[in-house]
């Protein structure tokens, strides 16, 4: 809870606390965030206030707040106690929610008198310079209701308002610091000081053509929500983190898709590409995909398919909470952990079958999740990771068992931000276009209607290369093959439907 109000070192902070109604944990925090190379979140004072006169010899400087925290459950039978600072410095604070405030931004801006300054919103609390709201943030309001959407949807995704017992009570603290670029803990993020220029300016949070500023805190703020371990095994930190962050920046901002339009230094290809091909073309178990947006791809696809496709997502609900992830995110937190990496991995199939209803068997062995692996994963920490034949069918029993829909005649693995409408209607047969055009080892592709991927087979038809076809509806598509091209080469077109047409070459 910000006061507004910042002290000194040294001097003497004077407090008058009403009636605590029994409550003997109160306190407050002095936090001074300005510290070069370094993060002053980490070095706050406590002190504790007491019911009457409290007179408090300040240690340190800093923005005084005061911390009221109780128990789960315990919120609601609370009451208000009433708190005045007869002494120390007035910065003031900026509240959306609050009547008496929300139209007075550059009024309150312009008297902060502290280096620091506080932005409240209904969802998420902002703790950065002053001089860089008043350099980057024209209207607090839009602020606020940038990262108020953020944290919300966030939220929503988790499927917290879906089952009401999650719903968080406080909000989402987001501040400044000075020595490292962006970071995440279990209750709180941080933003170097460098980013305030982009994470601070509404518009460019908001930019319909760039996820740039936008995904950081989208984020961040997605670690403070992982689910662990179900969706948060061992090599799992730093990849279904952003799946909120693909469905805020694209679902909520309608911004484009960082796994569709981002090219890479791997023969200037997207990322649906380069994951295809490391991954399914290559046989590759599913830790080995070497980058962390290639992981990401197949938990992105499930909310494509699930969500985009067939609805079951909040934006399109008609609660504007239910779906396919708020309800996988629950399973996830009430079903018992598995007990290392390699089980984890192997239980999310059945656990998305099982909330999805769907057989999704073969999407998960294209994407190497029941694929044997014997090896240690890095991440944050190191740990083994095995997959064996025995678990990978133990596990595929357990989903035959559900007696689901099979999905073996769908090509869901590859499906895209810019194909999935192409699976409502699997069936729909290709456009058949012209022949692909050659140049070194670039393929051009022209005319190929309602082809979701381009296999390329070499001479002994081994499926070594996979493409996303880009472009659905216009049949176009343009991508670099990771070796020099073959006259004996066969192009396939795959459809929605799984079915497969060879594209003629020069």
């Amino acid at each position: 809870n910000p006061t507004g109000i910042y002290v000194k070192e040294g001097e003497d902070l004077i407090a008058f606390v009403g009636d605590t109604h029994g409550f003997r944990n109160l306190s407050i925090r002095v936090q001074n965030l300005d510290k070069p190379g370094g993060d002053g979140f980490n070095d706050p004072v406590y002190y504790n206030l007491y019911q009457g006169f409290n007179k408090i010899r300040m240690t340190k400087p800093g923005l005084v707040y005061v911390i009221y925290l109780v128990g789960e459950g315990q919120a609601d039978k609370m009451q208000p106690i009433d708190i005045h600072f007869a002494t120390g410095k007035v910065n003031g604070y900026y509240n959306s929610q609050d009547s008496k405030l929300k139209d007075r931004w550059k009024e309150l801006l312009g008297k902060a008198s502290y280096k620091y300054f506080d932005v409240l919103g209904k969802y998420a609390h902002l703790t950065f310079e002053t001089q860089a709201f008043r350099s980057y943030t024209p209207e607090g309001i839009e602020l606020t209701k940038t990262y108020d959407s953020i944290v919300h949807n966030e939220w929503i995704l988790h499927g917290y308002y879906k089952y009401p017992q999650r719903k968080p009570l406080t909000r989402m603290y987001l501040h400044v610091m000075y020595h490292a670029f962006m970071y995440a803990t279990w209750y709180h993020t941080a933003y170097v000081d460098g980013t305030q220029k982009d994470i601070l300016n509404p518009d460019k949070m908001r930019n319909p053509h760039s996820q740039g500023a936008a995904w950081g805190p989208s984020h961040e703020l997605g670690h403070v929500n992982q689910v662990s371990p179900g969706l948060k095994w061992r090599g799992m930190t730093e990849v279904t983190v952003n799946i909120p962050s693909e469905y805020i920046t694209t679902y909520v901002f309608k911004q484009p898709s960082r796994l569709q339009v981002e090219e890479l230094d791997y023969y200037r290809n997207n990322r649906y590409t380069k994951a295809f091909t490391e991954v399914i073309a290559k046989k590759a178990p599913f830790c080995k995909a070497g980058d962390v947006f290639c992981n990401l791809v197949p938990f992105w696809q499930l909310e494509l398919y699930f969500g985009k496709t067939l609805g079951l997502t909040p934006r399109l609900s008609a609660d504007g909470h239910s779906g396919f992830y708020p309800d996988l995110y629950e399973f996830l937190k009430v079903e018992p952990d598995q007990p290392n990496p390699g089980t984890q991995q192997t239980e999310f199939p059945y656990a998305a079958s099982h909330v999805g209803k769907k057989d999704l068997t073969h999407f998960f062995e294209q994407w190497g999740f029941f694929r044997e692996v014997n090896t240690i994963v890095d991440d944050y920490g190191k740990e083994q990771m095995t997959v064996t034949k025995q678990r990978a069918d133990e596990v595929k029993g357990r989903i035959k068992n559900l007696h689901l829909p099979d999905m073996k005649d769908i090509a869901l693995e590859y499906i895209t931000d810019n194909n999935s409408h192409l699976y409502k209607n699997p069936e729909k047969t290709l456009t058949k276009g012209q022949s692909a055009s050659i140049s070194g080892n670039t393929i051009r592709i022209s005319g190929w209607k309602n082809t979701v991927a381009f296999e390329i087979y070499d001479e002994q038809n081994n499926l070594f290369f996979i493409a996303d076809a880009s472009y659905p509806e216009l049949g176009r598509a343009v991508f670099t093959i990771d070796k020099n091209w073959n006259s004996k080469y066969t192009i396939k077109a795959v459809s929605a439907g799984n079915a497969r047409e060879i594209v003629p070459h020069n």
